[in-house]
């Protein structure tokens, strides 16, 4: 006797239950700031911006989603390219964009990182992020 449809369908959910379960990865969440207003916004990031030693970038797009909701301030800090990690968000300066972009970095290899937009269905495995093109990395985004 063949088993039937509802088997299937049941074994088809259990083994996406079990290896949603198992995939865990260790990227932290984005530090958010609410503010009432954008230019308390903006002033809160070239706060902390000072402080860090940092600087202020004005982020647009949707490619960071849900991590990052745009439009808001990203407080960028210099960062050693050697400390970078796994699902650490970074700023650097692709030849595929006419500016720069705030992504996470999926994978080293010899070339240097891919990376990727959370909210990309693809990484940009055609281009790395090298320490030439690498500006800082991600520590908070202030909203309105």
């Amino acid at each position: 006797m063949p088993f039937k449809p509802r088997f299937w369908a049941f074994l088809c959910v259990l083994t996406l239950f079990l290896a949603l379960l198992g995939c865990r990865h260790s990227w932290t969440p984005v530090t958010t700031f609410k503010h009432d207003s954008e230019r308390l916004a903006e002033l809160a990031a070239l706060k902390e911006a000072n402080a860090s030693g940092g600087y202020v970038s004005y982020t647009t797009g949707i490619s960071m989603e849900p991590a990052i909701i745009t439009p808001c301030y990203s407080v960028v800090v210099p960062t050693p390219w050697e400390s970078l990690q796994e699902g650490d968000i970074a700023i650097y300066l692709p030849k595929w964009h006419s500016g720069m972009v705030i992504h996470r970095c999926v994978q080293k290899d010899s070339g240097g990182w891919i990376m990727s937009g959370d909210n990309n269905s693809r990484s940009e495995s055609w281009e790395r992020m090298t320490k030439d093109n690498y500006f800082g990395k991600l520590q908070s985004v202030h909203k309105w």
